[in-house]
């Protein structure tokens, strides 16, 4: 996802109601142990304001951090901080 992209939020907030709705799918069907993966971009969990020492700064709006912000927001749950 481009952050200059003006579709990028929908696009994120979207995969972030599908991460729950797996979640309460799967919980409900007794796979409370099952763990839903997804990779985001190297620097995913990152932005120009926490962005580690010694990393190299290239564009990124920290969607990661977006999504389970997103998650915290509407659901009340987070599944990864």
């Amino acid at each position: 996802m481009d952050a200059k992209d003006p579709d990028s939020n929908e696009l994120r907030n979207n995969f972030a109601d599908m991460v729950v709705a797996l979640r309460k799918g799967l919980d409900s069907r007794g796979h409370k142990d099952k763990t839903i993966g997804y990779t985001t971009r190297y620097n995913g969990a990152w932005n120009a304001n926490n962005i580690p020492s010694g990393f190299a700064h290239y564009e990124n709006d920290g969607e990661a951090k977006m999504i389970n912000s997103y998650i915290k927001k509407h659901y009340n749950e987070t599944f990864a901080d």
